[in-house]
C-alpha cells in the first residue's frame, strides 16, 4: 500500500462533520464504498446523490444519453459565477453549438501546432529547476501550477503584453478558493445571498478577470489579425450546423473557462503523475529514456 492523502472514511458522514469536511476537501466526505460500487445513492439534507463511478456508465451519463442528464444545481452554484453558461456550465442545445464551433480547435493537427510553445514552458521550468541550490526542496505541485499556467497564457494570448499575468494568476486562485463553501451551503440548500469565507475577494477577482479579458476582446476586434493563438482560433469559430459563433461574453466566458479548468487540472495530474514516478524507479527510467529519445522539435 502507498501513502494517501485521502483517507476514505468506511461509513457516510453526516450533520456538522460532513459539512466540516466539505469545507476541508469535498472528496475526503466521500465513503469508501464509493470507490467500489459502480453507483452509490445517498441522501444527505433532505436531498438525493447519485455517483457514477462504472466507466461505462459515465459514459452513457456524459457521452450517449447525455440530453437526459443536466449539471446539478451545486455545480451551477459553485463555477456559474465567474465561468457563465460556458461549455463547462452549459446544457442541451447550448452546450452543443459551442461544443460543435470549438471542436476544430482541438483537432490534432492544430494541437500539434502548438507543442513549441509547451515545450518552451516546460525547459523554462526545468531551467528554474536546475538554478536552485543543492538541497533545496521544490514544491512540485506549485511548479506545475506556474508551469501549466504559463503555457496556457502563451498558447491562447501570446504576445498579450498589456496583461499582468500574476494579477491574473492570483485573481483565478482567489476565485476558486471558496469553492468548498459554496458546496457546502448548496447542499443543504442555503439561499444563494447567505455569505461566506472569501466571497468578496473572489467577487473582486471574478470582477477583475472579467474587465482584463473583456479588454483584450475589444482591442482584438478593434485590430483583427491572422493571429493562429487559441484566442484568436475561438473568436473565429463557427457552429457549421447553425452558423452562430460566439459573441463577446461567450468568448470570455470560454477562454475563462480554459485558462482556469485547463492549467489547474493539468497541473495536479502532473503533480501525481510524478509522485507516482516516484514511487516506481524502474517506470520512472523507462519515462525519461523514451522522453531523451524523443525527436527534437523546432520552435
Amino acid at each position: 500500500m502507498y501513502p494517501s492523502l485521502i483517507q476514505a472514511p468506511d461509513q457516510p458522514l453526516s450533520g456538522f462533520r460532513l459539512l466540516r469536511t466539505v469545507v476541508d476537501n469535498p472528496i475526503k466526505a466521500w465513503p469508501r464504498a464509493i470507490y467500489r460500487e459502480d453507483v452509490y445513492r445517498s441522501r444527505r439534507f433532505g436531498r438525493d446523490t447519485v455517483f457514477v463511478m462504472a466507466p461505462a456508465l459515465v459514459r452513457t451519463v456524459l457521452l450517449d444519453d447525455a440530453d437526459h442528464f443536466e449539471k446539478g444545481e451545486v455545480v451551477r452554484r459553485a463555477l456559474s459565477p465567474a465561468l457563465g453558461d460556458s461549455i463547462l456550465i452549459a446544457d442541451g442545445a447550448r452546450w452543443r453549438w459551442q461544443r460543435r464551433a470549438a471542436a476544430p480547435i482541438f483537432h490534432q493537427k492544430t494541437i500539434r501546432n502548438f507543442l513549441p510553445a509547451v515545450i518552451a514552458g516546460a525547459q523554462r521550468t526545468r531551467d528554474r529547476w536546475l538554478g536552485v541550490g543543492p538541497g533545496t526542496e521544490i514544491d512540485v505541485s506549485h511548479e506545475m501550477m506556474r508551469t501549466t499556467f504559463d503555457i496556457i497564457l502563451n498558447t491562447m494570448l501570446p504576445g498579450r503584453s498589456s496583461l499582468d499575468v500574476e494579477l491574473i494568476r492570483r485573481s483565478i486562485t482567489d476565485c476558486l478558493e471558496p469553492t468548498s463553501w459554496i458546496i457546502a451551503l448548496g447542499m443543504i440548500g442555503a439561499p444563494r445571498w447567505v455569505p461566506y469565507p472569501g466571497l468578496y475577494r473572489a467577487r473582486r477577482a471574478r470582477n477583475h478577470l472579467h474587465r482584463e479579458l473583456e479588454a483584450l476582446i475589444f482591442e482584438a476586434g478593434q485590430t483583427p489579425d491572422s493571429r493562429n493563438d487559441l484566442f484568436s482560433l475561438l473568436s473565429d469559430a463557427v457552429d457549421p450546423e447553425t452558423g452562430k459563433s460566439m459573441d463577446a461574453i461567450d468568448l470570455r466566458n470560454n477562454l475563462l473557462t480554459f485558462i482556469t479548468a485547463g492549467h489547474e487540472t493539468t497541473a495536479l495530474a502532473l503533480t501525481w503523475t510524478f509522485y507516482l514516478l516516484s514511487l516506481h524507479p524502474e517506470v520512472e527510467r523507462r519515462v525519461t529514456q523514451e522522453i531523451d529519445s524523443a525527436p527534437i522539435q523546432d520552435g
